[in-house]
């Protein structure tokens, strides 16, 4: 999670050195000298990731001055504010946000910023009254999926490989990286699957469970999801641990392709191998070294130990 946090802190420092190192805009008009002093930052958000931002800073200053510290780096600007409508201005570039009862929650390409004066909090949302996404065990033991549903819930683990890469991915060829998935269904059969691995989120799918087939356990189809920036059609991940081209239990493979939607170079993409068994699950009837995850040892370690599984890390934007 700090590697995580570490990623996000250093985007949003890029974010505000392109644009409010020269930070120009209209003042604070009289009366909005209410608004005038300190808000320490709460949180900052980035799709499903939210994170502690704690000693980073926003102070409002007269005459339509500010100063922004993020983590650590200070950056001078102007404010404006139009009712409850905040924003920070740079000749075109526009940062906009709320401010409302001691709170500002400022939308920086993306990362949500939540600032609050000391003494002041964020209004907190109702709780939501739909479903969670795993509902109570008896409903799951209930369900006409239940033995399907017991076999896939839970954590996954095994391996990630770079098969090829160009442009921006070009020095990811070839890698081979430890891979973590846990899974959670409802008594539907609908549900999640999210994996990440030693440095980073990775792929987020909603999924169904479908049992028209010959499958012991079923298959799951994606429904939608994400690597990262990147974006799955509905149907484009099946899982069959029946179907995975090799001859061991409790295993399946992905194959897939990763298309960076913002290169700096034209082609820039990776495709990817994915092979994973159920956390706890021994590999020892693969004989072969290399198609067993690189931290393998390790992995067993953790079993011996009794540990559960790490962590995810998060899902969002990474440079490459």
């Amino acid at each position: 999670m700090k590697r995580a946090k570490k990623l996000l802190s250093l985007l949003i420092a890029a974010i505000l050195l392109v644009s409010l190192s020269s930070c120009g805009g209209s003042k604070g008009g009289g009366e909005n000298e209410a608004a005038l002093g300190k808000y320490n930052a709460l949180t900052y958000s980035f799709g499903d990731m939210t994170l502690d931002a704690t000693g980073d800073w926003l102070e409002l200053k007269s005459k339509g001055k500010a100063t922004i510290s993020v983590d650590g780096d200070e950056f001078a600007c102007k404010w404006k504010l139009n009712g409850t409508d905040f924003t920070l201005e740079e000749r075109g570039d526009i940062f906009k946000g709320t401010l409302e009862n001691g709170v500002i929650e400022l939308n920086l390409e993306g990362i949500v910023y939540t600032f609050a004066k000391p003494g002041f909090e964020p209004a907190t949302s109702p709780e939501s009254e739909e479903a969670p996404v795993v509902t109570a065990a008896q409903d799951l033991a209930d369900s006409e999926y239940a033995d399907e549903i017991a076999y896939w819930n839970g954590d996954w683990y095994g391996w990630w490989w770079i098969t090829s890469a160009a442009g921006d991915w070009a020095h990811l060829s070839e890698k081979y990286y430890d891979m973590y998935c846990t899974i959670n269904l409802d008594a539907d059969g609908m549900g999640q699957m999210m994996f990440w691995d030693d440095d980073a989120g990775l792929m987020k799918l909603e999924v169904k469970l479908d049992t028209n087939n010959s499958a012991p356990h079923g298959i799951l189809v994606s429904t939608k999801g994400y690597l990262w920036d990147f974006d799955y059609k509905p149907g484009e991940w099946v899982i069959d641990v029946e179907d995975n081209g090799l001859d061991y239990e409790n295993l399946w493979t992905f194959e897939g392709t990763y298309i960076d939607p913002t290169p700096d170079e034209a082609g820039s993409q990776f495709d990817y191998f994915i092979c994973m068994r159920p956390w706890g699950q021994n590999w020892d009837d693969i004989e072969d070294a290399g198609e067993r995850p690189p931290g393998y040892d390790w992995y067993v370690g953790e079993l011996s130990s009794g540990n559960t599984m790490p962590e995810g890390l998060g899902y969002g934007v990474l440079s490459p």
